[in-house]
């Protein structure tokens, strides 16, 4: 496939999933003892990875905004079935990673925020994904 497309104006970008919810009834959470913090861990693991490979110019971490965010008084709420994100707030914290990484601006200082999301809302999903770009691999606890 990389030899198809011009490695000199292309740039690959590694976006990073997250774990699912807790007690989601998905096949392949058995993989992990249906455990989030060792679907998390294990995907940590093959981001470390993924980020080591010089094709890759850039790791958007958002699982990583996702797992702080669910440290939130907002709680485990970030998927709408258990491993899709939830529709507001779920994908607007995946959405201020990829602002943060892509343009280099601390997200926590853009006003913009979604009409359907609280303003809470909007300011833990900042948060966690200003975290999660300068922490990519570890989980930062909030308080909001």
């Amino acid at each position: 496939m990389l030899k198809r497309i011009n490695q000199k104006k292309t740039k690959l970008l590694y976006h990073q999933t997250w774990a699912y919810q807790k007690g989601v009834p998905h096949k392949g959470y058995i993989h992990y003892d249906n455990d989030q913090g060792k679907m998390y861990a294990g995907i940590v693991d093959a981001t470390k990875k993924i980020n080591k490979l010089k094709d890759i110019h850039m790791v958007i971490p958002a699982g990583t905004a996702i797992q702080n965010a669910r440290t939130s008084s907002q709680g485990d709420t970030y998927t709408r079935d258990g491993y899709h994100l939830e529709q507001t707030y779920g994908r607007f914290t995946a959405a201020c990673v990829w602002f943060e990484k892509l343009f280099g601006k601390d997200v926590r200082k853009i006003s913009y925020k979604p009409e359907k999301i609280t303003d809470k809302q909007a300011e833990i999903a900042k948060v966690a994904a200003h975290l999660a770009v300068k922490y990519p691999f570890k989980i930062s606890k909030l308080k909001l």
